[in-house]
């Protein structure tokens, strides 16, 4: 039988030693659960709203809790005055029913950022950083995405994922002369939208220690990031993209 569950969460905050003033913390999720002859289908809808009118000055210190609420964070910076964010996260798990093939399942997730807006106490003015911006060698992209086939049978396991990375703008400045600015009439350059392929495959060792190596690749093809004109390391942004090429590795697992 199918089953929704509605969660609501609304935070404020306070001056109580443990959060920032000014702190509203907002997530309401809807969750569909059910199963069919397909297998289980897992449904997963998330509103978050996110919004501090005043961060303390440095010196205090706050952090998170286990269920992701705001409780500590050790800010070093001046205080920025005010900083607003509302996203959307969509999710989608299936697993499909055994067979003589093995068990094969589907994991979807994505982010969506509608809003992004950081005030300056210093000056009253907005902070240049957007969704689908990029500014300052860093970047909100306004969707990111998962996709990921799992398929397991007795000992061996594997997966094969996509990961996308919606696409930025940024302002070329003095590199508008150049061929690397895609605009030079408006002197923007688009940071096009990325795709990234990882593949990992685990074997479970048969005996009584329960002993799994793994190996994978993360950005099998090889793909770079954008080239972007206006970032000081390397001409692309590292907080947004991965490294350039490939990352292999090896793991092993000993529960004991």
């Amino acid at each position: 039988m199918p089953c929704i569950v509605i969660s609501y969460t609304k935070q404020l905050g306070g001056h109580n030693g443990k959060m920032p003033r000014g702190l509203v913390n907002i997530v309401i999720q809807f969750r569909l659960i059910c199963r069919c002859l397909i297998g289980k289908v897992k449904f997963t809808r998330s509103y978050q709203g996110f919004q501090i009118t005043r961060i303390e000055p440095p010196g205090l210190d706050h952090d998170r809790e286990r269920f992701n609420n705001f409780m500590l964070a050790d800010f070093t910076l001046l205080n920025l005055g005010k900083v607003e964010t509302q996203g959307l996260d969509l999710a989608i798990d299936w697993l499909a029913p055994g067979s003589a093939y093995g068990q094969f399942g589907i994991n979807w997730s994505a982010t969506r950022v509608e809003r992004f807006r950081a005030v300056s106490k210093a000056t009253g003015l907005a902070e240049p950083r957007g969704v689908g911006v990029e500014v300052a060698d860093s970047g909100i992209p306004r969707w990111r995405s998962s996709l990921r086939l799992n398929w397991e049978y007795a000992e061996i396991s594997a997966s094969w994922a996509v990961r996308y990375v919606s696409k930025l703008t940024e302002q070329c400045g003095d590199a508008a002369a150049f061929p690397s600015c895609g605009n030079p009439d408006a002197g923007t350059n688009t940071l096009s939208e990325t795709f990234y392929h990882d593949v990992r495959a685990s074997w479970r060792v048969p005996g009584d220690t329960d002993l799994t190596l793994t190996a994978g690749i993360n950005n099998l093809l090889d793909e770079d990031p954008p080239v972007c004109v206006s970032c000081s390391l390397n001409g692309y942004d590292a907080s947004v993209y991965d490294l350039p090429g490939q990352f292999a590795y090896l793991q092993i697992g000993l529960r004991y």
